[in-house]
C-alpha cells in the first residue's frame, strides 16, 4: 500500500511539473505551437524523470475559438515518438478566469496520458484500431486504466468526490464522448468498479 502511495506522488510531482509549464504558455495569450520543455528551458530538449523509463516531450497546440464555453482540451500519447501532443482552444473572451478550471483539466488529461507512457513502457498490447463506437472505445482496459488515474489525480488535487468528478466529466464533454445517457453511464459504472 505505501509503495503505491509513494509511486503516486512521484506521478503527482511530474503532473505538477509539466500543467506548470503549459500554464506558464497559456498566460502569454498567443495562439501558436510549442514544445515543451525546449520552450521554456533552453538546455532541455525533453522531460527526464528518474522514475518514467523513457524521456518525453509535450507538443502544444493554442488556439482561440469564440465557439467554445470558456476552454476545450484535449490530448494523445504518440508511443513512437515518446510525445504527449496537447491542444487547448480557449475562447479569448474568458481571458485568465479560464485559469482556475483549465489547471484542473490538465492535472486530469495529463495524468491520463502519462498512464498510456506507463502501459507502454510495461509493454501493455494495444490494439492495432481504436473501435469506432465510442461506448467500446472508453471500455477498454487500457482506457479505463487512464480514466481512473486521471480522475484520482484531478479528484485529490481539486479535493472533490471522485464518483461527482467522473459524472461531471462525462455531462460537461457529450461532444467528445459521443455516447447517449445509457452508454454513458455503463462507462461510468466501470470506471467507479475499481478506484
Amino acid at each position: 500500500m505505501m509503495k503505491k502511495l509513494i509511486k503516486e506522488d512521484k506521478f503527482d510531482g511530474v503532473v505538477r511539473q509539466i500543467v506548470r509549464d503549459i500554464i506558464t504558455i497559456v498566460k502569454k495569450e498567443k495562439d501558436g505551437e510549442y514544445g515543451l520543455p525546449e520552450d521554456l528551458y533552453e538546455d532541455q530538449m525533453e522531460y527526464d524523470f528518474p522514475y518514467i523509463e523513457n524521456t518525453f516531450s509535450i507538443f502544444l497546440q493554442l488556439s482561440s475559438d469564440e465557439s467554445v464555453d470558456g476552454f476545450d482540451v484535449d490530448a494523445d500519447y504518440y508511443k513512437d515518438e515518446d510525445v504527449i501532443s496537447v491542444e487547448i482552444k480557449t475562447n479569448p473572451s474568458f481571458g485568465q478566469d479560464i485559469l482556475q478550471p483549465l489547471i484542473g483539466e490538465l492535472n486530469e488529461v495529463i495524468r491520463h496520458e502519462l498512464e498510456h507512457m506507463k502501459q507502454h513502457q510495461k509493454g501493455f498490447k494495444f490494439p492495432n484500431r481504436e473501435p469506432k463506437n465510442p461506448e467500446k472505445y472508453y471500455t477498454q482496459q487500457h482506457e479505463l486504466e487512464a480514466q481512473r488515474a486521471g480522475f484520482k489525480r484531478r479528484s485529490r488535487g481539486e479535493k472533490v468526490d471522485y464518483e461527482s468528478l467522473v459524472r461531471k466529466w462525462f455531462d460537461d464533454n457529450l461532444h467528445k464522448h459521443r455516447m447517449n445517457k445509457d452508454q454513458a453511464e455503463r462507462v461510468i459504472q466501470r470506471i467507479l468498479r475499481e478506484k
